[in-house]
């Protein structure tokens, strides 16, 4: 403890005053200062330390710093945007500490109050936006420094008046509990999501659920489009798009190595005159490996398969399966229309539940049938395993107050 308020001394004795120097004026704000939400300017879940609040000494008392926040950071650490904006000004042509205030590098963005995010003692060339750059919150601004007058690597931020970066106003962030301002000692963690790539965000994380859910229920045929989600491209360099995209790689390269296992035991069930798991793995393999690269030689060998005399006799074989697909094809999109309509209803206000005879109307009652008559027609253990497994988690998420 007495080691962690040492440093935490030192850092703030590390942190200099910002000079005011005017800034071209911009047009006319078209929203309420208060309107504009901010979050903290660094990346969605990390966390640093705030060596110097609001109000503090040695070099925030001042009213060039008095609203100001220094976090201390690693250099090259990612910046981003506390708002949707516009960047006014940059300067990153400095490069290291050099105790002097003109040489402090900085990114300033105007946001729709009128009013703007002044990120300082960037790195050198550290800006990754340009002069009249629109930004969006969450997007990626500038590289965490320590130039200019700077004692040691962190982030100088405020939110300024106007245009002008040495008239700081009160702030707070949106993702600070409490009274949304970070004090001296804190370790704040960012909420600031990238909002620009939200959409495609929901979108992988729904069919990578989408993508679970069929494969531990043993029907990928129920998959939607991969194509799309394929497609999607995001900001790599930031971490929390970093992780759903590779969680979407590593999803489409799973789906591509099973095709090419079906394919490959096919094959040998083949080799070994086995028609029946032959037909079978032919069968279901091109339902559900229609989305795959290898879709088309699913389609050439299963045609193959029909030219052979025990294609005829193997088919009857595979009716109980193939109703028990059916039923749990339905089953899944149902718990997807449900889901969906769960979390559309999360941002509403709460509503009482819907009665049915006199007992409440659970969201998953239906799918939860489903489910419990494809059970009754499982083929083998591994099946009924998974779905009974299923069929617990789905009442488990049920609402206390339907359980």
């Amino acid at each position: 403890m007495h080691r962690h308020k040492i440093k935490t001394a030192l850092f703030i004795a590390a942190a200099v005053s910002i000079i005011f120097l005017p800034v071209k004026a911009y047009s006319k704000p078209d929203a309420k200062a208060e309107d504009v939400e901010y979050y903290l300017p660094y990346e969605y879940g990390q966390k640093f330390l705030c060596g110097q609040g609001n109000n503090q000494a040695p070099s925030h008392k001042n009213d060039r710093n008095r609203y100001a926040w220094d976090f201390a950071m690693p250099e090259g650490t990612h910046l981003v945007a506390v708002a949707s904006g516009e960047v006014v000004a940059i300067k990153e042509d400095a490069a290291g500490p050099t105790g002097s205030w003109r040489d402090n590098n900085y990114v300033l963005i105007r946001h729709a109050s009128g009013n703007s995010s002044f990120y300082c003692h960037i790195k050198h060339n550290g800006a990754l936006v340009e002069v009249g750059q629109k930004v969006m919150a969450g997007d990626l601004v500038a590289l965490s420094g320590n130039t200019g007058s700077s004692g040691s690597p962190h982030l100088h931020f405020a939110i300024c008046k106007g245009c002008s970066r040495g008239k700081p106003i009160p702030a707070k962030f949106a993702d600070v509990p409490g009274d949304g301002i970070p004090k001296t000692g804190d370790r704040p963690v960012s909420k600031n999501f990238p909002i620009r790539h939200m959409k495609e965000y929901k979108e992988i994380s729904k069919a990578l659920d989408r993508y679970k859910l069929c494969s531990d229920l043993g029907c990928l045929e129920a998959l939607p489009s991969m194509k799309k989600i394929a497609g999607i491209k995001m900001q790599k360099e930031l971490d929390a798009l970093k992780e759903i995209i590779e969680k979407r790689d590593s999803i489409l390269a799973a789906y591509e190595k099973a095709a090419k296992s079906s394919l490959e035991a096919i094959r040998k069930a083949m080799e070994n005159k086995d028609m029946q798991t032959a037909v079978r793995l032919a069968y279901f393999g091109q339902r559900d490996f229609a989305r795959s690269r290898l879709a088309k030689e699913f389609k050439t060998i299963h045609s193959e398969l029909k030219k052979e005399k025990g294609y005829k006799k193997a088919l009857p074989e595979l009716q109980d399966e193939i109703k028990y697909r059916k039923k749990i094809k339905s089953a899944i999109r149902n718990e997807l229309k449900v889901d969906k309509k769960l979390r559309k209803e999360t941002e509403k206000p709460k509503k009482k539940m819907l009665s049915v005879g006199g007992r409440k109307k659970t969201p998953y009652g239906r799918v939860i049938k489903q489910y419990e008559e494809a059970l009754a027609i499982a083929p083998g253990k591994s099946a009924k395993a998974a779905l009974t497994k299923h069929i617990e988690e789905l009442r488990a998420r049920e609402p206390k107050e339907l359980s």
